[in-house]
């Protein structure tokens, strides 16, 4: 099963029965881009659902609104559909209260953000998911290309728009990176990791209409 997949199907089992499919869901890019996270890619979006605004990063930024029942049958056989499904199932998980960090941290603790993904590597074999330039750069010896292989998984929001395969059941521990993990940790039960991220309102709420 595609890693997208799963999480659809994660979110859809969570909400099943709240009604929440047929809600509109706003997804807007954000004026202000430079609150940014140094191991996300793309532009800043914020995801406006139920009166709750929720922060995220995407190589594929849209102004839309929809619902997130059209993403529940759909085969998201593309990078763009992948982004617009990792985009609403954040958008739902920021509703849900899955994640309280919403801001990327003051440029003065990027270093120490580093300092603490490093501890958390250690000497592992990590295998990535998403871009995560300066990561992998600093780890490039420990980083291999098969998952199987790896000790740890890395994975930021990026990452959700490839072909990746997941296995529920695998043992591999995974660590979410970035302010716009947070939801995605909270489905995929596994770690989150962005230490100084900001607790934050994103702007004013944008009413669906």
């Amino acid at each position: 099963m595609q890693l997208i997949h799963h999480l659809v199907k994660r979110i859809q089992t969570l909400t099943d029965g709240c009604g929440y499919e047929n809600n509109k869901i706003a997804l807007s890019t954000e004026a202000d881009q430079k609150d940014r996270c140094p191991y996300e890619t793309g532009t800043i979006m914020t995801i406006s659902f139920g009166g709750r605004n929720t922060r995220f990063s995407s190589v594929y930024p849209m102004n839309a609104i929809t619902k997130p029942e059209y993403m529940f049958s759909a085969p998201l056989t593309k990078p763009a559909h992948r982004a617009s499904a990792a985009a609403i199932i954040s958008g739902l998980a920021g509703f849900l209260s899955f994640s309280r960090i919403q801001g990327a941290c003051e440029a003065n603790c990027h270093q120490q953000c580093m300092e603490r993904i490093k501890a958390q590597i250690g000497a592992k074999k990590v295998f990535c998911i998403g871009e995560m330039k300066t990561i992998r750069e600093q780890v490039s010896s420990q980083i291999v290309s098969d998952p199987e292989e790896a000790e740890l998984i890395l994975l930021t929001v990026d990452g959700l728009n490839e072909d990746i395969s997941f296995d529920p059941e695998s043992k591999t521990p995974i660590i979410c990176i970035g302010p716009s993990a947070g939801g995605i940790a909270s489905l995929l039960e596994q770690e989150y990791l962005c230490p100084y991220g900001r607790i934050r309102s994103v702007g004013p709420v944008v009413p669906p209409s």
